[in-house]
């Protein structure tokens, strides 16, 4: 019995140690999808990783590095991954002998008898198989949290670049607005204007200052939001990079593509697979379970009786009345709904990467109108302006307007260039993975 014992130990050690999901594991499939790994267990706590140096700036990898490596909502998903071993340690381990005797008091035999049960020879393969697409599950579920959060740091630093872009045309066209509606109340005051020109200049100006005032609010707002995913502090010190280096030029990849590469890749739709797996193992040993079974080995000896020696007590539960009815239902509304929530997120995913493949192609052509339409037709007003004034042809009131319409255009380019690269966020967010831009993915 000693043996049988220790052998159930071992393995249920085994199972533990060769099955169960550990942080470096998603490290390591971090590593592969982002370039970029989890904090080793084993080191200290620091603020930044090793190889970041925010003299330089904070590029968006850094910025994600940081972030994988500080992230307090993070570390607390990663401990979910402890409860999933502990279960999986469980799932392996064998009932313990029962040990039971009788104390002769009197002319009585004595009698000791030890019953190991023997359901686990057959139910132990169904429950470590339960437990270890459970672990599975719990490690593809940290492993999404974790791209999220990757997607979210690099739309942070995508949305703090931007806030720092807005600032200056913002402050600019509230200056041009500034000088113009002080320029018209002149001219309404000498008369050479109606009032109503006023009016609409104040209200123009005012608009304007409105916006100055939200872009310095959106730029210290991104980066307290860009410091709480990272756990940087004083981002307003350190530079970030322009939409340029953070946008790319390239074309929406082909949407069929991009979908198979989601279902093969994204850890949700895995996890649902593992889920559904999980659900059948979970059904198979439902029907099981009713089957128990003991064998003990009765020995008695002492007293007047000449029947002493060892015998063998065999037991089995006889499954006539409860043959496990709940737990069969249960296990089989389980399977069902394992199977809906696979097709429900393959669905959404099919959705999600098609909504996702539009936006990106709509923002793509809203940035090509304002590059190749409105951007020359502003230019050529400013310059015709500007001419005009130079002559004399025309008043300071237009060439202060043109110069307000250069300061729009150029906040809008900024908010259009933001807005795809978002696009490209979502697009990969979506898929699960890093999108080869430019590229047919494979």
């Amino acid at each position: 019995m000693r043996r049988v014992w220790l052998l159930g130990l071992v393995c249920a050690g085994c199972a533990a140690r060769r099955w169960a999901a550990e942080p470096s594991d998603v490290s390591d499939a971090l590593q592969a999808r982002v370039g970029v790994g989890l904090r080793p267990e084993d080191e200290g706590p620091a603020e930044l990783p090793p190889g970041v140096d925010l003299e330089d700036g904070l590029s968006p990898e850094e910025a994600v590095s940081i972030a994988l490596w500080n992230n307090a909502d993070l570390a607390v998903t990663l401990t979910a991954l402890g409860s999933s071993r502990a279960d999986l340690v469980a799932a392996g381990t064998l009932s313990n002998p029962t040990v039971s005797g009788l104390i002769p008091i009197g002319p009585r035999q004595w009698q000791a008898a030890v019953s190991l049960p023997l359901e686990g020879l057959w139910l132990r393969p169904l429950r470590v198989a339960e437990a270890r697409a459970a672990n599975d599950v719990t490690r593809l579920a940290v492993l999404q949290t974790a791209l999220d959060l990757v997607a979210d740091v690099q739309r942070g630093v995508l949305q703090a670049s931007a806030a720092r872009a807005r600032r200056e045309p913002a402050r600019t066209l509230d200056r041009l607005e500034a000088a113009r509606a002080d320029r018209i109340a002149l001219q309404v005051e000498v008369g050479d204007i109606p009032p109503q020109l006023a009016d609409d200049a104040l209200q123009r100006h005012l608009a304007a200052l409105q916006l100055a005032d939200a872009s310095e609010r959106d730029a210290t707002t991104t980066q307290v939001d860009l410091g709480r995913l990272t756990g940087l502090h004083d981002l307003d010190q350190v530079a970030m990079p322009t939409l340029d280096e953070l946008v790319p030029d390239a074309e929406p990849p082909d949407a069929d593509a991009l979908l198979r590469l989601t279902l093969a890749e994204r850890p949700e739709v895995q996890a649902a697979q593992r889920a559904l797996e999980q659900a059948e193992a979970s059904r198979r040993l439902a029907h099981l379970r009713v089957l128990t079974a003991t064998l003990g080995l009765h020995d008695q000896g002492g007293g007047t009786s000449t029947s002493k020696g060892l015998g063998l007590t065999p037991s089995l539960t006889l499954p006539l009345l409860d043959w496990n009815q709940a737990g069969i239902a249960r296990a089989e509304a389980g399977l069902t709904q394992a199977r809906a929530r696979l097709y429900a997120v393959q669905t959404r995913l099919g959705f999600d990467v098609e909504a996702a493949v539009a936006e990106l192609v709509d923002a793509r052509a809203a940035l090509d109108h304002l590059q190749t339409v409105g951007a020359p037709a502003t230019e050529r007003n400013a310059r015709r302006i500007e001419l005009a004034v130079t002559v004399g042809d025309t008043s300071d009131l237009e060439l202060l307007q043109a110069r307000a319409d250069t300061a729009r255009l150029q906040l809008a380019t900024i908010d259009a260039r933001a807005r795809l690269g978002a696009a490209w966020i979502a697009l990969e967010r979506a898929v699960g993975c890093a999108v080869l831009r430019g590229e047919e993915p494979g």
